[in-house]
């Protein structure tokens, strides 16, 4: 008896820390998912994304709530946006964005880690009532892609923002000898 109580003691725990667990604080989601990382910021591939390079941005520090992002953790979420959309424009004919950020569970916020969706349109995705629907249905789907395609994303957009930062030092260094 004292067997089987000691048993469901460390069995309940271990399973309870599993679940207390943020899931983009966990080693493999970052290592699955990540294009890109910073001191203070990784950027992640959407395993289910609306539509082909929709992204989350995050900082590495565990927070819950937009206000308890420091400046400089704000300012490395805006540069990290801003590559993103670059890479995202590159790869998929990108013309716009929505960034979605829930703030409580209260509007959704379904991962208690703060996090940013990064979802682009381009230019002939104009329906908004299109958009709304497959947002409202994005909640149902189950089908994630798969390793091979997640991969191939996370490559590519990895590729993109490194050739985009080279261009940007070649620029400097061209600037810099012109003047």
């Amino acid at each position: 008896m004292r067997i089987s109580r000691l048993f469901f003691i460390i069995f309940f725990f271990s399973i309870a820390s599993v679940f207390a667990q943020c899931t983009f604080c966990t080693k493999q989601v970052i290592d699955y998912q990540k294009y890109y990382e910073d001191d203070l910021v990784v950027a992640l591939y959407c395993f289910r994304p609306m539509y082909p390079g929709h992204c989350l941005i995050l900082p590495k520090r565990h927070i819950e709530r937009f206000e308890e992002l420091t400046s400089d953790e704000m300012l490395a979420v805006q540069k990290t946006i801003c590559l993103t959309h670059k890479a995202v424009k590159n790869l998929f004919q990108a013309s716009s964005y929505l960034l979605l950020q829930k703030n409580g569970k209260e509007v959704g916020q379904s991962q208690p880690h703060l996090h940013f969706h990064y979802i682009p349109r381009r230019a002939d995705q104009t329906s908004t009532i299109g958009f709304l629907w497959k947002f409202f249905l994005q909640v149902f789907r189950k089908d994630n892609i798969s390793k091979e395609h997640m991969n191939e994303m996370t490559y590519a957009m990895s590729e993109e923002i490194k050739k985009s930062q080279k261009l940007k030092q070649l620029s400097f260094l061209f600037k810099k000898s012109s003047s």
